[in-house]
């Protein structure tokens, strides 16, 4: 294709003035796509040029990943734990499309080598760029559902290197996806996305004399959708386990920590009046919670240097006086009540075997009923023991301790 050839479909797709100028192409070996990407301009022809394109495109995208971080930063207005997890989220995107983006060119470079053309398909244009992403992402999900699904009839199961499409990074989520337990976006049968995605109510009622603490990880869970399955439930645990207000008697009671993300149980943990540990009182050799890693190597850090002090006076006059140390980190990290902060436990749960009764509660959304007949949803601020009586033939739920 010449270049007058090229300006007159560029044209015709829109100039980088208008909001509707992006669409959505594929690239295909023959008439089966290798790559589904989106894009304005005369980005469908931009993938061979060789290495020099390849670290353009990491560049630019890495420019729009820092961008898009940014934004969110300017957002979090000072709140020094939500700036350091976006900071590790804009780390784990970077390694993510460089990865993409590498895989993408080695597919290319094994074509050319081959003498075989690579054919460029406009799918879907006049698009603003949410659409042209979210087309993207639909047209991602179908494909790896239609052709994983034949690829596990026909062999069974579906090795790595039987992966359709270069793209590592399975396109964008939108905003419910993005809140969604499922941590993803992929194309799934009915049946499936009832298992995966729709989200089972319960009554609280179900968990009858029974001691649970909810601990609410809504601000720090949604970083751990970016992380693979066996890293999100780590990351999860972590987020739940440091570092909470709650009285050594109430903790002798508690007999499971529940961890939840908009009133959704993601985690379930067992505890026992061993498994806490208070800041002041952590040994050197405390497996501290890693997630998020920059947040908690702060705290780490100063728990180690801080826990034997005794005023928050003293506290400021190390940090002011100890390399490495900083009077205003301090106080990023502790907050305002010194006392407070080293007072507050962390946990670690016991190997202990779940009961499946506990067990079934992860992933429901819970509600609470009240003895007016409606029901409410549990909040983060819920910490109670109950037990369950029946009075005029109803169950009705009796809060027999308040946690917090």
């Amino acid at each position: 294709m010449n270049k007058n050839e090229i300006t007159r479909i560029t044209t015709t797709l829109g100039d980088e003035l208008e909001k509707d100028r992006f669409y959505v192409y594929m690239l295909c070996e023959g008439h089966k796509p290798f790559y589904i990407g989106k894009g304005q301009g005369n980005r469908v022809w931009q993938h061979e040029c060789g290495e020099e394109e390849k670290q353009a495109e990491i560049t630019y995208h890495v420019d729009e990943i820092n961008n898009m971080i940014e934004r969110d930063i300017i957002k979090a207005k000072g709140d020094t734990e939500l700036i350091l997890s976006l900071k590790e989220k804009r780390k784990y995107l970077i390694e993510q499309i460089t990865n993409d983006i590498s895989a993408k060119y080695s597919k290319i470079k094994s074509l050319k080598e081959k003498g075989i053309e690579i054919n460029k398909v406009i799918v879907k244009w006049g698009l603003t760029e949410e659409e042209s992403f979210m087309v993207e992402s639909a047209l991602m999900n179908m494909y790896y559902y239609i052709n994983e699904t034949n690829i596990n009839i026909e062999n069974k199961k579906l090795h790595h290197d039987e992966k359709i499409l270069t793209n590592i990074v399975n396109g964008h989520m939108s905003k419910r996806e993005k809140k969604n337990i499922s941590h993803e976006t992929k194309a799934r049968s009915v049946e499936e996305f009832l298992d995966c995605c729709a989200i089972e109510e319960f009554f609280i009622t179900e968990l009858s004399n029974t001691h649970v603490m909810f601990v609410n990880i809504s601000r720090t869970y949604p970083d751990c959708k970016d992380l693979s399955p066996d890293e999100q439930e780590k990351a999860i645990y972590d987020c739940s386990r440091a570092a909470w207000k709650i009285g050594k008697d109430k903790i002798d009671k508690v007999e499971y920590v529940f961890a939840l993300y908009n009133s959704q149980v993601v985690g379930i943990y067992k505890v026992d009046k061993s498994s806490w540990c208070q800041r002041k009182n952590l040994p050197d050799d405390y497996s501290f919670p890693r997630y998020p890693l920059a947040v908690r190597e702060r705290e780490w850090k100063y728990s180690q240097a801080l826990k034997s002090l005794n005023s928050v006076e003293d506290a400021e006059s190390f940090c002011g006086s100890t390399p490495s140390f900083d009077v205003k980190e301090m106080y990023d990290v502790i907050g305002n009540d010194f006392d407070d902060w080293k007072n507050r436990y962390c946990f670690i749960a016991s190997p202990s075997d779940i009961p499946i009764e506990i067990l079934q509660f992860k992933n429901k959304l819970l509600y609470f009923p009240q003895q007016d007949g409606k029901h409410r949803k549990i909040g983060q601020n819920d910490r109670f023991n109950f037990k369950v009586s029946k009075k005029n033939g109803k169950e009705i739920a009796e809060i027999t301790k308040i946690y917090g």
